[in-house]
């Protein structure tokens, strides 16, 4: 798949992990993978409040965006 390293962190529930990356890497925070999720999207999946609000706080990521 076409997951980045933050899909993973996401779909891991590791909030610090997340944390992190958004801070100090380039990668695209708005990226969608092969299903056309984003990071908000896996958050939500997972049920993972922390890291929708994380996501929400940190990130210019539109709720409304629709995957696949």
């Amino acid at each position: 798949g076409n997951d980045t390293v933050l899909h993973s962190a996401v779909l891991g529930g590791d909030f610090e992990i997340v944390k992190l990356l958004l801070e100090r890497t380039c990668i695209d925070p708005t990226e969608k993978n092969q299903n056309g999720d984003t990071l908000l999207h896996l958050a939500v999946q997972k049920s993972n409040i922390e890291l929708v609000k994380l996501l929400l706080e940190r990130t210019t990521i539109d709720p409304a965006t629709k995957n696949k």
